[in-house]
C-alpha cells in the first residue's frame, strides 16, 4: 500500500511538473511575443517622431523661404519703381541737356541685392541648415556603399558641407554685376576651389572609393530629383519604396545617356569658364537646354508607369511639371543677373 501511495505521488509530481513547464514555456512565449510587439511598437514611435521632426523642419524652411521671397519680391519692387524714376530723370535730363541721376548709373540690380542678401546672418544659416539636411538623403547610399568608417563619414559629411556653403556663396557673387573680367576670375576662383576640395575627398577616400564618389556624382541631380519627390509624396498613401527609387534613377540616367547621344544640350553643360557660362545662359542655349529636358522628362515619364502605382505616377508627372518650371525661372533669372554690364546704364534704367 505504501508503495502505491509513493507511485501515486510520484506521478502527482510528475505530472504538476509537466504542467508547470507546459506553463512556464508559455509564459516565456507570451513575454517574447509581448517584447517582440514592444519592441515593434517603439520602433514605429521612432518612426513617426522622426517624420514629424523631418515635417517640422521642413515647415520651418518653408516659411523661411517664404519670408525669403517676400522680402526679395518687395525689395526687387522697390528697386523697379527707382529705375522708372531714374528713367523719368534721364528723359528729363536729356531734354533739359542734364546728365542722368546717380540711380541710372547703379549697375549689378537684383544681382547684387541677391549677393547681398546671401551675406545675412539668418539667410546663410537657413541656407547652411539646408545643405546638411541634404547630405544625409543624397549620401548615405553612398557611405553605405564605400563602407565608410563613423569617423570617415563624419569628416566625408563635413567636406561635402563646407564645400556646398563656399560653392554657394562665390556662385551668388557672379550675379553681383560687374565686368566680364571680374566674372572670369569667380569662375577661375570657384574652380580651383573645387579642385582643391576634389583633392580633399580623394584624399580621405583612397583611389578605389574615391573612382566611387565620381560615377556617384554623374547621377547626383536625378539623385536629388528622387529624394525631394520621396519626401514630397512621404505622408501620401502611397510613399515610394526604396526598389522604385532605384529603378526610377535608372530610367532617369538612361533616358539622360540617351539624350546626350541623341546631340540633345545637357543641363549643367558649357565648361568651367565664364565665356562658356555666359554662352550657356543665352536665351537659345536655355530654350534648348529646357526642350531637352522636357523630353527626357516625358520619356521617363512614360517608362515609369510600368515601375510605379497609377497615384505615384500622377503625383511624379505633377512633380516633373512643377521641376521644369522652376528650373525655367531659375535660368531666366541667372540669364538676366549675368549679363548687368552689357546694356549702359541709361538702358538699364529704360
Amino acid at each position: 500500500m505504501k508503495n502505491v501511495l509513493i507511485l501515486v505521488l510520484a506521478l502527482g509530481l510528475a505530472a504538476l511538473g509537466a504542467l508547470y513547464y507546459n506553463h512556464t514555456r508559455q509564459v516565456a512565449q507570451k513575454e517574447a511575443q509581448l517584447a517582440a510587439i514592444q519592441a515593434e511598437a517603439e520602433a514605429k514611435a521612432q518612426q513617426l517622431a522622426e517624420a514629424e521632426a523631418a515635417k517640422a523642419r521642413a515647415d520651418h524652411q518653408q516659411e523661411q523661404l517664404l519670408r525669403l521671397t517676400e522680402q526679395m519680391g518687395s525689395e526687387l519692387r522697390a528697386q523697379q519703381a527707382a529705375r522708372s524714376n531714374a528713367a523719368a530723370r534721364t528723359e528729363a535730363g536729356a531734354d533739359a541737356g542734364l546728365e542722368a541721376g546717380p540711380a541710372a548709373e547703379k549697375k549689378g540690380g537684383f544681382g547684387e541685392m541677391l549677393a547681398s542678401m546671401m551675406n545675412d546672418p539668418d539667410v546663410k544659416k537657413m541656407i547652411q541648415e539646408q545643405q546638411r539636411a541634404m547630405i544625409e538623403p543624397l549620401y548615405g547610399p553612398l557611405i553605405k556603399q564605400m563602407n565608410l568608417s563613423p569617423e570617415e563619414a563624419d569628416a566625408f559629411k563635413k567636406l561635402l558641407s563646407d564645400n556646398m556653403t563656399k560653392s554657394t556663396e562665390q556662385a551668388t557673387s557672379l550675379f553681383a554685376g560687374g565686368s566680364s573680367t571680374n566674372r572670369q576670375e569667380l569662375v577661375a576662383s570657384l574652380t580651383a576651389q573645387q579642385k582643391a576640395f576634389d583633392d580633399e575627398v580623394k584624399a580621405l577616400l583612397g583611389d578605389t572609393r574615391y573612382q566611387q564618389y565620381k560615377d556617384y556624382q554623374t547621377t547626383l541631380g536625378e539623385r536629388a530629383q528622387l529624394s525631394a519627390f520621396r519626401q514630397q509624396n512621404a505622408f501620401s498613401g502611397t510613399p515610394l519604396t526604396d526598389t522604385q527609387t532605384e529603378q526610377l534613377l535608372g530610367l532617369m540616367n538612361e533616358e539622360k545617356k540617351r539624350a546626350a547621344a541623341e546631340g540633345m544640350p545637357q543641363m549643367g553643360g558649357g565648361g568651367q569658364d565664364a565665356a562658356n557660362l555666359e554662352a550657356m545662359l543665352s536665351e537659345d542655349k536655355t530654350r534648348q537646354m529646357l526642350e531637352s529636358q522636357e523630353l527626357v522628362n516625358q520619356r521617363v515619364y512614360e517608362r515609369a508607369a510600368e515601375v510605379l502605382a497609377p497615384e505615384q505616377l500622377e503625383a511624379f508627372g505633377r512633380f516633373q511639371t512643377n521641376q521644369l518650371q522652376m528650373m525655367k525661372m531659375g535660368m531666366s533669372m541667372a540669364r538676366k543677373l549675368m549679363a548687368p554690364d552689357k546694356t549702359s546704364p541709361a538702358d538699364q534704367a529704360r
